[in-house]
């Protein structure tokens, strides 16, 4: 396939138009091959176009290649934003990952909504990334490489070069005379990606001439595979989903296929709950360990910042270390948020089954949380003590989330189990309108929300 301005015109036709088009250049024959195709079609494309440069501080020819980046700019007369970054050497993902990760949260720092950032990897990156995830041992997800299109920050992330081999840029860039930068650290062999580009890649190509085109089609037909697979997960998530969208029915679950068990796991933990996948090893835990698990035991797979347990017939996504509740004092005038656990509580007027509204403003009340032992006397139970842990085990609350419950007690009594009941003693009498606490859930990652009222809730 031949790159035209023209031609990129009717790639880029394929995808949702834009309001600004940022190139990602750092000077290099891609991006310059890119930048120089996209200024020449701006007027047909109807938007701005905008190029931006980061400097990851990791070459010393840093400058004198922000200084040709501003000049190429300056010609085709498109604005450059150059923007720093600080990449973590020390983040153990390596230094290529930590260099993609700072430039990626750079690009998403501009972007704005309507906004596309258009990267110049092309047919040889996706054969080189096939590769390397083969080599990982990755799934089909993967295996799918890179995609032309997907949803990034507040915009869209395209790569509109990705039909082309790195020959026909060369090719553009010749024709339309480009002078680009020669990274050094492309040559470094240390670097995976270019142990493959430069020893593994030519002696595939000498045997098999077209494997960068082939294996690149490779990645398109599991990018379709992988598309598949993720409408049947959502369609079993639409069938196991009764609850919080951080459970899981294990019934639903285990009628399925082990494979489809797998694809809907894997589906659930991501893109329902966003959070990162597990490996290979750890998934194998989920259904060895998790799912085999006795009834009476509380199983626990941990990973990253995750955890995946299990009680009941349930499996619950939550952080891998869950904060316990601390002792607050609480007058009830004002919200009162428990960093710690990522919630809030706030009083709002209630109908019926409320508390009493003359404990605001009492000067003996707190926020507690169980210790062990506890009792209280639940509205409509005829004014017998109950232990809260089996009245715990009733409202079918998991072992790890019941010292995250909140207790609301006046002086040493418990008042309220908040978001399950009122005690006898502190409850709105009939015909007068009491309160109910409600609890707001602050932390934002869908992951260890704090139970959900049931059937037993004061509201």
């Amino acid at each position: 396939m031949t790159l035209t301005p023209a031609q990129l015109l009717s790639d880029l036709a394929k995808f949702p138009k834009a309001e600004r088009y940022w190139i990602a250049f750092s000077g290099g024959l891609d991006s310059s091959v890119l930048l120089h195709a996209m200024a020449a079609s701006r007027q047909a494309l109807q938007a701005d176009v905008a190029a931006v440069h980061i400097d990851h501080g990791l070459q010393t020819q840093s400058l004198v290649w922000q200084t040709h980046c501003e000049k190429f700019c300056h010609e085709l007369n498109i604005p450059l934003t150059t923007l720093m970054v600080d990449v973590d050497r020390q983040s153990g993902k390596g230094l290529e990952a930590a260099a993609r990760a700072a430039r990626y949260q750079a690009f998403a720092s501009i972007l704005r909504e309507g906004d596309a950032i258009c990267l110049a990897q092309h047919q040889n990156d996706q054969a080189e990334t096939l590769m390397l995830q083969l080599l990982r041992g990755s799934g089909v997800a993967g295996l799918a490489a890179m995609p032309r299109s997907k949803p990034f920050a507040s915009a869209t992330l395209l790569r509109p070069l990705l039909p082309y081999s790195r020959s026909e840029l060369q090719t553009y860039a010749e024709q339309h005379g480009l002078n680009w930068i020669e990274d050094p650290s492309n040559e470094h062999l240390t670097f995976d990606r270019n142990y493959l580009r430069h020893e593994v890649m030519p002696l595939l190509k000498k045997r098999w001439p077209v494997t960068d085109r082939s294996m690149a089609r490779s990645a398109t037909h599991l990018a379709e595979a992988n598309a598949l697979l993720l409408e049947v997960a959502a369609e079993d998530w639409q069938r196991a989903q009764d609850g919080p969208h951080t459970e899981l029915s294990m019934e639903t679950l285990i009628s399925l296929s082990p494979g489809r068990q797998r694809n809907l796991v894997r589906y659930w933990i991501h893109h329902i709950n966003s959070a990162p996948l597990p490996d290979t090893k750890r998934l194998q835990q989920i259904f060895s360990e998790v799912m085999a698990a006795s009834g009476d035991a509380e199983p626990c797979v941990r990973w990253q910042n995750v955890a995946l347990r299990r009680y009941r017939q349930r499996l619950y996504l939550t952080t891998a270390e869950l904060a316990v509740g601390q002792t607050h004092a609480w007058d009830l005038r004002q919200p009162l948020s428990l960093g710690a656990l990522n919630i809030r509580l706030s009083v709002e007027p209630c109908d019926v089954n409320g508390l009493d509204a003359d404990l605001t403003g009492r000067h003996n009340i707190r926020i507690g949380f169980r210790q062990g032992g506890e009792v209280c006397r639940p509205m409509g139970r005829g004014g017998r003590h109950h232990e809260l842990r089996k009245l715990f085990q009733e409202w079918g609350i998991p072992p790890w989330q019941r010292r995250r419950v909140p207790l609301l007690y006046v002086g040493d009594e418990i008042a309220a189990v908040i978001g399950f009941c009122v005690c006898e003693g502190y409850a709105s009498q009939r015909q007068t309108r009491g309160l109910n606490i409600k609890i707001e859930d602050l932390s934002g990652d869908g992951i260890a929300r704090q139970s959900e009222n049931n059937d037993n809730t004061a509201d």
